[in-house]
């Protein structure tokens, strides 16, 4: 990001240790975090951005970032993973809904016409726009669930809504369960690659929130918002980090193998990799780690 400031006026450091972020906007991809930080006037940047497509680095090592809105700045490589559009119906992640409101997204107004719909209250159409209809339906089923009746969909309507089992606003772990194995073993590659280089601890890397807890970081939740959904916890990315670094290259060309990156049918179905470069890609990882 040769246009943000930590990069045309970088601030010298030796950093030993690296934080994990995710983005918390919701279906925003590398490019789009990129394009978005890669000004004069960007107030955040990071070393590293990770997607489905790879691992991107923003900015060189050795140079201080802002990531963290506190010390860590200076003492962690930041890392942010991008986060999938299906994440905007986490708490964390949500932002109120009404008619004519500026947090209006097409996906987001959808989910809950879509929900409102299901539970016979009618948005007048399913189309993402909340309009008037959606309006007096959202109003009918504050009502109905004793809710303050005022068109607004925020967390409280929220969780009202997500009581359903079977709710259109309910986290669809299975849904995005390639994406996040995807971007967590890139995620655990990068930061192998990190602390080899330079001579970190595993033990030591932290995401946002613990870097909160330590006074070292502002509040935010990420990631842990995120991982416990699909299992995962900064203990369990530490020890694959960890492991990743002690592998052998049979060990190492042996875990890529089981990756659903390269095992799951969607991965292949979506072109990313052909079967004629499997072997290649395999070997060229495991040479990386040894």
């Amino acid at each position: 990001m040769t246009q943000n400031r930590c990069y045309t006026n970088p601030t010298a450091t030796n950093k030993k240790a690296a934080m994990l972020h995710s983005t918390g906007t919701p279906g925003a991809t590398a490019a789009d975090m990129i394009s978005a930080w890669n000004t004069a006037t960007a107030d955040v940047s990071v070393e590293f951005i990770i997607d489905s497509t790879g691992i991107y680095q923003t900015l060189p090592l050795g140079i201080k970032s802002w990531h963290s809105g506190s010390t860590a700045n200076s003492t962690h490589v930041a890392c942010e993973l991008c986060e999938p559009i299906q994440t905007r119906v986490l708490e964390a992640n949500w932002l109120t809904l009404s008619k004519g409101g500026k947090d209006n997204t097409v996906y987001a107004v959808t989910l809950l016409q879509k929900e409102l719909s299901a539970r016979g209250f009618d948005p007048n159409g399913i189309d993402g726009s909340f309009g008037p209809g959606c309006d007096t339906a959202l109003r009918a089923f504050q009502k109905a669930k004793g809710l303050t009746v005022d068109g607004y969909c925020g967390l409280l309507t929220l969780k009202a809504l997500q009581d359903r089992e079977d709710s259109y606003l309910i986290y669809p772990e299975n849904e995005v369960k390639t994406y996040f194995s995807t971007v967590y073993a890139e995620a655990v590659e990068l930061f192998a690659y990190l602390m080899k280089t330079l001579d970190g601890d595993p033990a030591q890397i932290l995401c946002h929130s613990e870097g909160y807890a330590k006074r070292i970081a502002s509040n935010h939740a990420d990631v842990m918002h995120w991982f416990p959904l699909h299992g995962k916890t900064m203990d369990n990315f530490r020890s694959d980090v960890a492991a990743a670094l002690n592998m052998s290259l049979e060990e190492a060309v042996d875990k890529l193998a089981k990756l659903s990156i390269i095992t799951s049918p969607d991965y292949w179905k979506a072109g990313n990799y052909s079967a004629d470069n499997v072997e290649a890609l395999i070997i060229k990882f495991a040479q990386y780690l040894k």
